[in-house]
């Protein structure tokens, strides 16, 4: 019986295989119609990683920082990989190369199923890498420039003579010098500075591409004032006073510092840290002076460069506040229209030179209230910002003198009242009506 049924379904296994191919089948169809295959576009490019690197090598011409692939995949599968950038990763093995030129293929890994790579874009990626070399050299130290006059220098200072070089091997060789070179051109006190450092081939040419330690060093060089000379200031000397009303504003002196020398050097030490000019004359001046000055210098010392000093002397006047009381007047009122202003006056806080101030007048200042398109009422006009081209109405206008500021205006406001000008009645003239002269009728004689 057993043996029966064993013959039925070995006769018919190949049924069972059909229906069961066949089950799979339309399983398949419908997960692939309700979760179809597409070409993922994202993520469209991955970074590439190198593994394996040799640390005594360093790459010299490196491959390109990404690759482009294109996958298919369930479009739910898609999705992950767009959003979950790290479920793909390329990469080179660098761990059996050596010193030179290497074309490695490019490796795709892929952590999610199912997923199947279509492109990669370049398949292959070109690598030179080179052997790393260090190298010691001590800096030699270049001084451009000379010192000022008077002035010399002394020995030059550096805080660390050797620097070590290392990169690629055919660069780090090509390396014969490395220079630090600092510029003390004019200088009169020490020079310090942290200079950069440039290595240099054998025919003088930068070399760029290798590391420098350090990339710099500090430099100091003391320059030291030469025996016989000596630095010392400039010192204005002047007689008499500008003209009345005007004072000394200003002084500039160029150069504000000379050198001197001397065959005696005690002769330099001597003088108490200036010179001063030949005397100035500022009698009555009312304007400024430029003028070229001489030194007055001691018998025996002697000026080193340009043998006088320009001299420039700012003379202003002197400035003073005074106040004046000004009527308040106006304009553009219109026809029919008067006005009723109050205060009448105001009192003026002017500056400005005396000289000015002591010839003013009120012809020379003057307030306008411009009443232009203004109907009846009563206007509050704020004065304090006349001069400003600030107001609340009315824009107010201030007229003085040039050189002269209006500081402060007492009272800072004025009331305008503005009514219709009522115009009184004509006088009538009486008609006078003449009174008719009677005609005289003559009467004539009796007869005798």
């Amino acid at each position: 019986m057993s043996l029966n049924i064993y013959r039925r379904l070995w006769n018919n296994i190949s049924t069972f295989l059909f229906a069961f191919l066949l089950a799979l089948a339309v399983w398949i169809s419908a997960v692939v119609a309700d979760d179809p295959n597409e070409e993922c576009a994202s993520p469209n490019r991955v970074a590439l990683e190198l593994i394996g690197q040799n640390p005594g090598l360093m790459i010299t011409r490196a491959p390109p920082e990404t690759v482009e692939i294109l996958l298919r995949a369930p479009s739910s599968i898609c999705r992950v990989l767009a959003n979950e950038t790290d479920r793909v990763q390329a990469s080179i093995n660098l761990s059996q190369l050596g010193s030179g030129e290497f074309t490695v293929p490019v490796k795709i890994d892929v952590f999610l199923d199912p997923v199947r790579l279509i492109e990669v874009l370049p398949q292959e990626v070109i690598i030179e890498m080179e052997t790393i070399l260090a190298n010691v050299l001590e800096i030699q130290t270049l001084v451009s420039g000379e010192p000022a006059l008077g002035f010399q220098a002394e020995s030059l200072v550096i805080d660390n003579p050797t620097v070590e070089i290392s990169g690629p091997q055919s660069l780090v060789e090509q390396v014969v010098a490395v220079f630090a070179e600092l510029d003390i051109n004019e200088s009169q006190t020490t020079v310090s500075e942290d200079v950069d450092l440039e290595p240099i081939d054998e025919n003088g040419n930068v070399i760029s591409g290798v590391t420098l330690n350090p990339e710099a060093v500090t430099l100091t060089l003391p320059i030291v004032q030469a025996v016989g000379y000596r630095t010392v200031i400039v010192i204005l000397e002047t007689t008499g006073q500008p003209a009345a009303g005007f004072q000394l504003s200003e002084i500039q002196i160029q150069p504000p510092t000379v050198t001197l020398s001397s065959a005696l050097p005690q002769l330099l030490e001597d003088l108490p840290g200036y010179v001063s000019t030949l005397p100035l004359d500022l009698t009555d001046h009312n304007t400024d002076i430029t003028n070229r000055l001489a030194l007055d210098l001691p018998t025996g010392v002697d000026l080193e460069g340009e043998q006088s000093v320009l001299v420039f002397v700012g003379i202003t006047p002197i400035e003073g506040t005074t106040n004046i009381t000004l009527p308040v007047e106006f304009t553009g009122l219109e026809d029919g229209l008067g006005v009723q202003i109050s205060p009448e006056s105001v009192e003026v806080f002017i500056t400005g030179p005396l000289v000015v101030l002591d010839e003013i007048t009120q012809d020379d200042v003057h307030i306008f209230i411009d009443l232009s398109g203004l109907a009846e009422g009563t206007y509050i006009i704020d004065l304090s910002g006349l001069g400003e081209g600030t107001n609340i109405i009315g824009e107010p206008r201030f007229e003085v003198l040039p050189g002269l500021q209006v500081d402060s205006i007492n009272p800072p406001s004025i009331q305008v009242d503005i009514f219709i000008q009522l115009t009184p009645p004509a006088m009538l003239t009486p008609t006078i009506t003449p009174t008719p002269t009677p005609t005289l009728t003559p009467t004539p004689s009796p007869t005798p």
